[in-house]
């Protein structure tokens, strides 16, 4: 999985240069920020994997999680990204391309996390790493649909 990770950041890397823009009919939001928008989440959640305790790792059902990850969607207008992972600026290329070199190296670490490495997704619960790299492959999907189409017009 994380090699298909990567193979999506190297999409996104071809896609820097025209962060700037916008199809209001698709998005809001520029074809930057959603860029911004998966590195950051990248970031933030292997972040988070590193911090979490193995010894407290539980184990839980999710309905929507099940949905989501077993059939690699996530349905557009759903859900709010939370705070935390919303880019608070316009990144310019080299911002954008520093924090694509950054993802990579923090996903360069995964490899040395345990499997009960965890976090806690505000909507599909407690995600340990394997489930945190498949959420992290679905969600950069997600919004690479999103990129593409915004880049056709």
């Amino acid at each position: 999985m994380l090699q298909k990770i990567n193979q999506q950041l190297d999409e996104l890397l071809q896609l820097v240069p025209f962060a700037k823009q916008i199809n209001s009919k698709v998005s809001d939001a520029s074809l930057g920020w959603h860029l911004a928008h998966i590195l950051i989440t990248i970031q933030r959640i292997s972040g988070a994997l590193k911090q979490s305790d193995p010894a407290i790792y539980k184990s839980t059902y999710n309905f929507r999680k099940q949905i989501v990850l077993g059939f690699n969607y996530i349905p557009r207008g759903k859900v709010k990204a939370p705070k935390a992972v919303i880019p608070q600026h316009d990144y310019n290329s080299e911002e954008l391309m520093q924090n694509l070199e950054h993802s990579r190296a923090v996903l360069q670490e995964w490899n040395s996390l345990g499997e009960q490495q965890h976090f806690l997704h505000p909507v599909f619960g407690c995600l340990n790493k394997k489930e945190t790299l498949r959420f992290l492959y679905v969600h950069t999907s997600h919004h690479l649909k999103i990129i593409r189409d915004i880049s056709k017009a």
